[in-house]
């Protein structure tokens, strides 16, 4: 699924709320100029974490009533070797996936479609969401930001 988050930005999840629609919010996270020591002697190695600043974009992606969700730490998440996924994006729809299988929700209609596994990965977690409607994509504007933080 095609959305602006699919520029060549590295996007980091900065949060889950659920409430009647489940919200995440991604963060744009760019390549620290300090570069990480490694575990033994505090050596510099040639990796720069990913960090946030000021200046980091903040979206909101909004599913209304998703039927299940999951979030996993991206280095933990294992292949579906059943699904395929519809591109490459940081937004995928996965066709054939074994959670919706497991959520028995397999070729369920409502009134708005058939539910689908939608997939939002980032840098640091992976979160699935099935759900009957596309996700909404919002800019976070700063003032926003700052009062929910």
């Amino acid at each position: 699924m095609k959305t602006l988050l699919d520029d060549e930005t590295d996007w980091l999840f900065e949060g889950a709320s659920y409430d009647e629609e489940l919200r995440l919010y991604l963060v744009e996270g760019f390549e620290s100029e300090v570069p990480e020591e490694d575990a033994q002697g505090g050596v510099p190695v040639d990796v720069h974490p990913l960090t946030t600043t000021d200046e980091s974009r903040r979206y909101e992606l909004r599913f209304p009533r998703p039927i299940a969700w999951q979030c996993t730490e991206a280095d933990l998440v294992q292949p579906d070797l059943g699904a395929q996924a519809d591109d490459d994006g940081v937004v995928q729809i996965l066709a054939g996936s074994a959670f919706v299988a497991f959520h028995d929700a397999e070729g369920l209609e409502t009134e708005l479609g058939p539910l689908r596994h939608f997939r939002v990965r980032t840098e640091d977690e992976v979160v699935d969401v099935i759900c009957d409607a596309a996700p909404e994509l919002r800019l976070v504007p700063i003032e926003e930001y700052a009062e929910r933080s």
